[in-house]
């Protein structure tokens, strides 16, 4: 990865506004940031405190939705500003101030996947633009002021470097995301045939057994596969699993698939991040997603201990602890040479692994199950 230019403009903010926009932000929990002493990432001087007094600079990574709340900005009419269009003004406001990098390529990679290259360099370009707007524009979004980001604007920001930039980007993220797309179909798969919790249970369980005998073991989707089959799960995990129409099933695999993966992009970019001083934001609108983040996160920095934390949270203290048992013996023995998927994958592995279990999750998914 290239390492991200930041902002060198400062543009003057009135100081009661900076502090309105550091409440919003706030209230809204709108980042996701690795934990620092005496450092609150919601605090303008903080984060330029760091950048002059530690050499730092600030990165930021947002999900497909709140790309596209931002890009939805431009000349968005008035009775269609809602308040997440507020909240990725705010956001657009603070790292600009800030003079953070932006760095989209995950959540460009999503709209490429859904809706092909040419609107991912598109996306990437607008927001090349968007990032080089004074922050007073945003501010007056989240204030209410106005409702929207002016073309004409744009248009003055959106040169011929920056469409070349965008065009000459490789925007298909795709790729990166299969392992996690594998992980999302067989945990969808177990879930789908679900009635009890005794059964979701056994189905996370053997989500487990199945990643480490024969799969991968990746952190991102014990996390977020722990909540989607715990009784605390969320309903928007995997969206239309049941409803016997298996493209919707599928779309919301594919979901539940952008989340692992992306939550693993954000981690792997913080400890790259670490040697060159980088602070890496992550933007997100859904607490969800949100929620597995700072999780998954937590797990990285103490992988045993905040594992038992997290699993007991999800099941309870005497289903938490058999589960965490389980795992700390599988995430133990991962190296393991006699270990079937001890070793990556080749690259022709994918393909013929990915068209098998879409095949039989689409034969699956097809079917309603029987409560």
């Amino acid at each position: 990865m290239s390492k991200p230019i930041p902002t060198h403009v400062i543009y003057p903010v009135p100081a009661i506004e900076v502090k309105q926009l550091e409440d919003f932000l706030k209230d809204h929990s709108c980042f996701c940031t690795i934990p620092v002493p005496a450092f609150d990432p919601y605090r303008v001087l903080d984060v330029c405190r760091v950048c002059v007094v530690h050499d730092s600079t600030f990165m930021l990574i947002q999900d497909r939705n709140a790309l596209s709340y931002t890009l939805e900005l431009i000349d968005l009419p008035k009775e269609k500003l809602t308040e997440q269009h507020k909240k990725a003004a705010a956001v657009m406001a603070f790292a600009i101030i800030t003079g953070m990098a932006f760095y989209p390529i995950a959540a460009v990679g999503e709209t490429t996947m859904t809706n092909g290259t040419d609107r991912g360099h598109h996306d990437t370009a607008m927001m090349g633009a968007l990032q080089n707007l004074n922050p007073q524009l945003y501010l007056d979004v989240m204030l209410g002021r106005t409702s929207c980001i002016g073309r004409e604007e744009l248009d003055k920001e959106l040169s011929p470097k920056i469409l070349r930039g965008a065009k000459s980007l490789d925007v298909n993220f795709w790729r990166e995301m299969r392992p996690h797309y594998g992980a999302a179909l067989k945990l969808a798969s177990l879930l789908h045939s679900c009635k009890s919790q005794a059964s979701y249970q056994h189905a996370f369980q053997e989500f487990l057994r199945w990643s480490y005998e024969e799969f991968l073991f990746l952190s991102g989707a014990v996390v977020y596969g722990s909540l989607a089959c715990s009784p605390n799960r969320r309903k928007e995990m995997f969206k239309s699993l049941r409803s016997g129409n298996w493209e919707l099933a599928l779309n919301g695999v594919r979901n539940a698939a952008w989340d692992m993966g992306l939550i693993d992009h954000w981690a792997r970019e913080i400890q790259e991040g670490i040697p060159e001083r980088r602070f890496v934001y992550f933007s997100t609108f859904d607490q969800t997603l949100a929620k597995c983040a700072k999780r998954f996160l937590s797990v990285e920095q103490d992988k045993l201990g905040e594992m038992q934390r997290l699993l007991i949270e999800d099941w309870g203290a005497q289903s938490g602890k058999m589960i965490f048992h389980q795992y700390a013996a599988y995430a133990r023995a991962t190296e393991s040479p006699v270990r079937k998927a001890s070793s990556k994958p080749k690259e022709a592995y994918w393909s013929t692994f990915i068209d098998d279990q879409e095949r039989d999750f689409k034969r699956l998914a097809s079917t309603t199950p029987t409560t």
